[in-house]
């Protein structure tokens, strides 16, 4: 569970770093992004339920994973910083987020019940210690250092 936390850690991290100023000013653009990714991280924690098993196979995972992984970056790197319409961008915005947010709504809840009824309490102080880790990193090492660095100790 502590690798799920410091994935979604690293997923908020990435789509920030891309978007820096779309929305105006940094925090604007921060609070936005949160926002996004956490309605598309509730909308894959609905999907989660209903996923059949064939695709929760370690093999099925891996791929799924990899491929909006690779969709979810790939969005990210043709953001339309030159379009001025705030109503697109926050169109393009929701829409590009929409991988790597659904990914990460996923997972938290599939590996709750893979860890069992007594075990969701450890689960979740596990999921909690991976995102502190994460934004550690990002205070520690990213902010410093910048990505080369982040990327060798992540």
């Amino acid at each position: 569970m502590a690798s799920i936390g410091a994935a979604h850690t690293a997923v908020h991290l990435a789509s920030f770093y891309a978007y820096r100023s779309f929305f105006g000013d940094s925090i604007l653009t921060i609070t936005v992004v949160i926002v996004i990714l956490a309605g598309h991280g509730a909308i894959g924690s609905a999907l989660s339920t209903g996923l059949p098993a064939r695709l929760l196979g370690p093999r099925a995972r891996c791929l799924a994973t990899t491929g909006l992984i690779a969709l979810h970056l790939g969005l990210l790197a043709t953001i339309p910083f030159e379009e001025h319409s705030l109503l697109i961008r926050a169109a393009y915005a929701t829409l590009a987020l929409a991988p790597g947010g659904i990914l990460m709504g996923t997972f938290f809840p599939l590996g709750l019940v893979r860890t069992g009824h007594p075990m969701i309490g450890r689960a979740l102080l596990s999921d909690s210690i991976g995102v502190l880790a994460g934004y550690c990193l990002l205070y520690l090492v990213f902010l410093p250092w910048g990505w080369p660095a982040f990327a060798m100790v992540g």
